[in-house]
């Protein structure tokens, strides 16, 4: 009993400790009207007012991501927009059309030099590249190619491949100082959950 007090005890500090992080975090432009750190309700309304974005049929959804779409540099992307503590922490783009591997060199490798030459005459050179294979790529990953630290901001570009083979070019912008808030709290719910269910046993 008193080891569970004390596990709870400590998830509440981390738990205040992160929310404190996602407080004092500082707004970084991410993608035209969208900012990191914003809060959802900001983050909707930039959507909504920007012609740039086209929404869903049925709208800006609720859930999180939170999804749009719209263009990079001529190249048609689903946004998807990621929120903890209701502030955005991630944005990820990904190509709309998934393609088949027989369109792999020709048509996801093209998108995907389009999104580095974008952040790369955004931010300058990539800090980090690698060449990808085809036989590199495994289904239901990423595999990144580029990546850019600006600040607290990283910026990864690469190639998914989903579970039914398709390839799709990709574009992730993630705040990183709320991510590991993100990370630390669900790590501390865990716990406490786990600390909780060993009370039945």
């Amino acid at each position: 009993m008193r080891g569970r007090a004390l596990l709870l005890a400590l998830v509440s500090v981390v738990v205040l400790a992160e929310s404190v992080v996602a407080a004092e975090v500082e707004l970084v432009r991410a993608y035209r009207s969208i900012y990191l750190g914003e809060r959802r309700e900001a983050i909707l309304e930039a959507i909504r007012s920007d012609s740039a974005f086209r929404l869903p049929s049925w709208g800006v959804t609720s859930g999180n991501p939170v999804y749009a779409y719209t263009d990079i540099a001529g190249v048609p992307v689903t946004a998807y927009l990621y929120f903890w503590d209701d502030l955005l922490y991630e944005v990820a783009f990904y190509s709309r059309d998934g393609r088949s591997a027989t369109h792999f060199e020709l048509e996801v490798l093209r998108e995907r030099d389009v999104f580095a030459s974008v952040l790369t005459q955004a931010h300058g050179s990539p800090a980090w590249t690698r060449e990808i294979a085809f036989w590199n790529l495994q289904p239901g990953y990423i595999t990144w190619s580029h990546r850019w630290h600006k600040g607290d901001v990283t910026y990864r570009v690469g190639v998914a491949e989903t579970t039914d083979w398709q390839y799709h070019a990709v574009l992730y912008i993630t705040h990183e100082a709320l991510a590991r808030a993100k990370d630390a709290a669900e790590k501390a719910a865990a716990a406490s959950s786990a600390a909780s269910a060993a009370e039945d046993f």
